[in-house]
């Protein structure tokens, strides 16, 4: 089931020979989908100026979420180790520790984020204070003014 989401294209079929698409299709795509042909993805052929059986498989994609959980330092070591002639135990160690890495990164990440974020609101605020104060003083000044006016008005009656 996990295979169905998967489209191994191959590239290059215009240039390529007609026994070199089967040998792609019959033999290559099998391998790479570990012979599971009962729930193998879809196997398609580009060229430079034919994209029309992607597309098409795209089209097709079941449309369910893989979720990806990435192995254990210790399992992935176990299983790449051999094959890049490194000492298991070492591998695992750097794996851990790229992984640690990447994990500080992120959270570095996340606050300098954060950071920028409270900063902006932070000017946002500021200039927000200062529209305030500005409209404070302007209440102000016409409470003055009406005042005045209220006053000269008072007096111009009494004068008469």
């Amino acid at each position: 089931r996990c295979w169905q989401n998967i489209i191994l294209c191959g590239t290059k079929s215009d240039k390529a020979e007609e026994e070199d698409k089967v040998y792609f299709r019959e033999k290559t795509a099998p391998m790479f989908f570990k012979g599971d042909t009962s729930s193998a993805g879809t196997t398609v052929l580009t060229s430079k100026d034919d994209f029309s059986e992607l597309r098409t498989a795209i089209e097709q994609l079941p449309g369910f979420q893989i979720v990806y959980k990435p192995p254990t330092a210790e399992d992935l070591s176990k299983a790449v180790s051999s094959k890049l002639g490194v000492d298991a135990q070492a591998l695992k160690d750097c794996v851990e520790a790229s992984r640690r890495i990447s994990r500080d990164s992120s959270y570095r990440q996340k606050q300098a984020a954060e950071a920028e974020t409270h900063e902006s609101l932070l000017e946002q605020l500021h200039t927000l204070q200062e529209q305030v104060s500005q409209l404070e003083q302007h209440h102000l000044d016409l409470e003055r003014s009406k005042s005045s006016f209220v006053q000269s008005v008072k007096q111009s009656f009494k004068e008469r």
